[in-house]
This record gives C-alpha cells, structure tokens and sequence, in this order.
C-alpha cells in the first residue's frame, strides 16, 4: 500500500471516530431537548400578567421552540450518519 493510500485511510478512520464523537455528543445533548417542556410553567405568570393571550403566546413559543430543537437534533443526526456513512463507504473501497 502506498504512502498516499495509507494517509488517506487514517484520514478516514479520524473522520469517522471524530463523527461518531459527536453523534454521542449530540445524543447526550438530545436528552436536554425535553427538559424545554417546562417552559410551559412561564403559562400561568403570563396568565395572570397578559391574560388568555399571553397564556397563548407562552404556549405557541414553547411549542415552536420543542419543534426546533427536536429538528436541529435530528438533522444533525442524520447529518453525522451519512458523514460516517460515506467515510466507511470510502474506506471499503481502499
């Protein structure tokens, strides 16, 4: 094997260790995601500051930023498999 293969498979091997580091990262920073849910709590001073509509905009924002945290996670994810997923495609061929 020459020097250029052999580079290029450690280059590779880092890739995918360094990949599957952040994949662990990001699942333990994915189960922080639920822990949004209690801003659900801000409802009841907004309820007696705001009223009807406060308790509303408390509860559309916790909502959307569940939603965005839970798509962040998760493209993010898939993001990382694919990356893994091609370093190893990679390295199969080498």
């Amino acid at each position: 094997m020459t020097a250029a293969r052999e580079s290029l498979r450690r280059q590779l091997q880092t890739k995918v260790e360094q990949n599957r580091a952040h994949m662990a990262k990001l699942h333990k920073d994915s189960k922080r995601v639920p822990l949004l849910a209690l801003l659900f709590l801000l409802t009841i001073p907004a309820g007696i500051f705001w009223g009807f509509a406060g308790v509303l905009l408390v509860i559309f924002c916790t909502v959307l930023c569940l939603g965005s945290a839970t798509y962040l996670v998760w493209g993010h994810k898939e993001e990382y498999r694919q990356r893994i997923a091609a370093a190893q495609s990679e390295l199969r061929m080498l």
